[in-house]
């Protein structure tokens, strides 16, 4: 797994997320040793099954984290922009939203 910076935040529902470059991923499957992600693009419907104002569906980004904070990331890349913007010392989540 690469050494590399990433963040673990509380979520609304008292969970973790991963942020890492921009992008923010939330908990799928818990082993001993390491932790699986999925992409959580907020844009992305659960109960429609397609993401909001983009035909890109379902974003297949996916890494996953052992305990000594490595990380590795999946083949699939992202189909949408990153999630959050750094500028200096503040973080901006960006967030498309569309008009039903």
């Amino acid at each position: 797994l690469y050494d590399e910076q990433y963040e673990l935040v509380c979520n609304r529902k008292g969970g973790l997320n991963l942020c890492y470059q921009g992008y923010i991923y939330r908990k799928k499957t818990q082993f001993a040793n390491t932790m699986n992600w999925v992409c959580a693009n907020p844009n992305y419907n659960r109960f429609t099954g397609y993401n909001r104002g983009s035909e890109s569906g379902l974003c297949a980004a996916r890494c996953i984290t052992n305990n000594d904070g490595g990380i590795k990331l999946s083949k699939k890349g992202h189909n949408h922009p990153p999630m959050l913007q750094y500028d200096g010392s503040s973080v901006k989540l960006c967030i498309e939203t569309v008009d039903d």
